[in-house]
């Protein structure tokens, strides 16, 4: 019996920063298997350096002004490829920046209040200790 075949489909990842990204990557290793046989496969090449984004992650972005002017670059430049953005559901304009995504037809995961202090906590990092990312 031959095997189906199935069409892989690529999502660029972008993610609000280095945490979302890591925790991204830890998610993509601690369910390696789920990804390895998903169709689903993503990839991190989102590179915008006139604007600071590198690797996908769009280092910052706390508002929709903000987040409308990296957005509309990376819509220009990859307009032929689906986009998932993970960002922190605490950003200013949070609903205002989901609907933007939305409307242009991409993926958006919000990470709940405070997962941030919680991931590095759990690392054991204090986020109100800049000392201890040195």
């Amino acid at each position: 019996m031959t095997k189906k075949k199935i069409f892989q489909v690529y999502h660029l990842l972008v993610s609000e920063g280095t945490t979302e990204y890591n925790l991204f990557g830890y998610l993509k290793n601690r369910f390696k298997d789920l990804f390895d046989d998903s169709n689903i496969k993503f990839s991190d090449k989102v590179q915008i350096p006139s604007v600071g984004i590198s690797n996908g992650k769009l280092n910052g972005a706390s508002d929709i002004k903000s987040f409308n002017s990296k957005y509309k670059l990376i819509k220009e430049q990859y307009k032929d490829q689906k986009r998932f953005f993970i960002l922190d559901k605490d950003l200013d304009d949070s609903k205002k920046i989901a609907d933007a995504i939305k409307k242009g037809k991409d993926i958006v995961q919000f990470i709940e209040y405070n997962s941030e202090y919680l991931l590095l906590n759990f690392a054991g990092k204090n986020p109100k200790k800049p000392s201890d990312f040195e």
